[in-house]
């Protein structure tokens, strides 16, 4: 509770936990498109940096393709 109190102080109880799952959904659905990205490198056998995560990860969740990116990995 002390997460969404600091997300939605004073806004009320229905207010503050509609915020803290939609906060929620979105970290999962973050974690889901990064652990697709890094499978489907593995079975490409690629080496992608910390940085490269990153910047492909972004892209993705912004629903643009990265110019270096292999069309198999698009599913």
């Amino acid at each position: 509770m002390e997460r969404r109190q600091i997300l939605a102080p004073g806004l009320g109880h229905d207010v503050e936990l509609v915020i803290g799952d939609r906060l929620e959904e979105r970290l999962s659905q973050q974690a889901q498109a990064l652990d697709l990205l890094c499978r489907r490198a593995m079975i490409l056998r690629l080496v992608v940096t910390a940085h490269g995560v990153d910047r492909l990860l972004n892209q993705r969740l912004a629903g643009l393709n990265h110019p270096d990116e292999s069309p198999l990995i698009h599913a």
